[in-house]
């Protein structure tokens, strides 16, 4: 087992990795090796079956990622706009936040179980395949948290995204779909995806146990602080209650300066 990777215990340092591509990532331009992966419903498929001569958007995540829960939706209503053009396909990870109720799978049976249990909760309609437990498509890919790669249909990376949840996402994929090929070849957005899902963490973390919900009040507790304000705005759709949450700390701050700012006038 690479504990590394398949680690039981989220780490601040984890995040950063989501921030930029490693050097040795796959880059647009290169072609990614066909590989076979196993279905969520237990039957193999490769790529390139998977592929049908068709463009092909490959998303990473996971049940514990709030990040992939949150694009989900998105995703759906895409392949129902683009399903007939270009093969949408979720690749299940690694977890990012196990806990004692979803931990980290110790086989690919458990893997498995965890990406249909993906499919049932979130009503995922489009074909979710299983990494082998070490992640080795994942890290081809490179092993960000909920990542998207569209693939030609010769297997060349056309466009990469840091976050799935980038606007310029959408928009590759409606350039695909009309053009043939996306405007540019990546997207580094590093702000608006995280704050999308800032609406789903709570509900993420206590899905995947306590323990889940401890190590992100231990690593990142201003992640958590935004979770509990975002409570605050269930009139709200989830996807906008981080930046209500941001508004609320900003605010916040502003008036505890200004507060200070009198003890010394």
């Amino acid at each position: 087992m690479d504990s590394d990777y398949r680690y039981d215990t989220f780490r601040a340092a984890l995040l950063l990795n989501d921030a930029r591509f490693s050097p040795d990532s796959l880059k647009p331009g290169q072609v990614l090796p066909d590989r076979t992966l196993v279905r969520a419903d237990g039957e193999e498929i490769s790529l390139r079956q998977l592929s049908d001569g068709k463009p092909v958007v490959l998303v990473t995540g996971s049940l514990t990622c709030p990040l992939t829960i949150s694009t989900l939706p998105l995703f759906g209503q895409m392949n129902r706009l683009y399903g007939d053009r270009v093969v949408f396909a979720f690749i299940y990870t690694r977890e990012a936040h196990p806990g004692e109720n979803v931990g980290q799978p110790a086989t690919l049976a458990e893997k498995i179980e965890h990406a249909r249990l993906l499919q049932e909760i979130h009503g995922v309609d489009w074909p979710v395949l299983v990494d082998d437990l070490d992640g080795t498509l994942h890290r081809a890919l490179d092993t960000k948290q909920n990542s998207v790669h569209i693939l030609g249909a010769d297997g060349t990376v056309i466009f990469r995204a840091l976050f799935a949840g980038d606007h310029a996402v959408e928009k590759a994929i409606a350039a695909i779909f009309s053009h043939g090929q996306p405007h540019k070849s990546q997207a580094l957005g590093r702000m608006a995806a995280p704050m999308k899902s800032i609406g789903y963490i709570d509900e993420t973390l206590r899905r995947a146990g306590s323990r889940a919900y401890r190590d992100v009040v231990r690593s990142v507790p201003p992640m958590l602080v935004m979770a509990v304000l975002a409570r605050a705005f269930p009139f709200l759709s989830r996807a906008t209650r981080g930046w209500a949450a941001a508004g609320t700390l900003m605010v916040g701050a502003a008036a505890a300066t200004m507060g200070i700012g009198r003890l010394f006038l």
